[in-house]
């Protein structure tokens, strides 16, 4: 990615709102076949909540429907940390950690090790096919106080596009998608402007970094600091200086 190295920060004012981390592997039945009980005792320290979740509208249907249905239903096992803030779901096909209370990068790495290291422990994947790693910003002006700011201000301009035009004022939704690929994986970034936040108008830039080649378990960590890298290169390329300081960037 032709993109400058630019410092790490840490920002007082996030626009970060949640941050997925997801690993597909061959499907293995043993997840499903049985409950977990050997793996959530692995990760129950961190995640003492659990939640087996249910289709949508299966209650409506009569219990002997309901037992059909459940048995032919892939389980989507939860395991939720204590704030709430953190979950990590298991599936035959993958485990994923999704979280709304992300600081650091070291900090959501140590989830990612306790999940991967229970996965391997308990049900040993051959190895891995797709790498995931999502962040999603929302930036809404009225938190960062710059409710009177334009958009095309606050965005590159390769970013701002209509936004920079004679009829800004008037647009209320935008939405680009936009598919890149470098030697070390791909990138999803999905942008635009939306309606988030009871009723306010937001930026959001919806990243999503990815490998989906044949992955060895040695090569996730080394993998996952090459997307980390290139989220905080590339975000930096996305908005302006002026946004940057209201975010109240600092060093960690």
């Amino acid at each position: 990615m032709n993109l400058p190295e630019v410092p790490r920060v840490i920002f007082n004012k996030t626009t970060l709102r949640e941050v997925i981390c997801q690993f597909r592997y061959p499907t293995i039945l043993r997840i499903g076949a049985s409950e977990p009980a050997d793996f959530q005792e692995e990760i129950r320290e961190r995640f003492p909540l659990y939640q087996l979740r249910q289709e949508p509208g299966l209650m409506e249907f009569p219990e002997p429907v309901r037992q059909v249905i459940a048995q032919n239903t892939p389980k989507v096992y939860n395991f939720i940390d204590e704030n709430k803030t953190t979950q990590l779901t298991l599936t035959q096909e993958f485990i994923a950690l999704n979280s709304n209370s992300y600081g650091r990068f070291e900090s959501f790495m140590e989830y990612v090790d306790l999940a991967l290291s229970a996965l391997q422990k308990i049900y040993r994947p051959n190895y891995y096919i797709r790498i995931g790693l999502r962040y999603l910003d929302i930036i809404n002006k009225n938190n960062l106080n710059i409710e009177d700011e334009r958009w095309s201000d606050l965005l590159k301009e390769c970013f701002a596009g209509e936004l920079g035009g004679s009829l800004s004022e008037n647009i209320k939704i935008t939405d680009s998608n936009t598919l890149y690929h470098f030697e070390w994986g791909a990138l999803r970034c999905q942008h635009g402007l939306r309606e988030i936040d009871k009723e306010s108008i937001c930026y959001y830039i919806d990243n999503d970094f990815f490998k989906d080649t044949k992955i060895n378990f040695d090569g996730i960590k080394p993998l996952l600091k090459v997307f980390n890298e290139y989220e905080r290169r590339f975000l930096r390329n996305c908005i302006s200086d002026k946004l940057y300081a209201a975010m109240e960037p600092v060093k960690p």
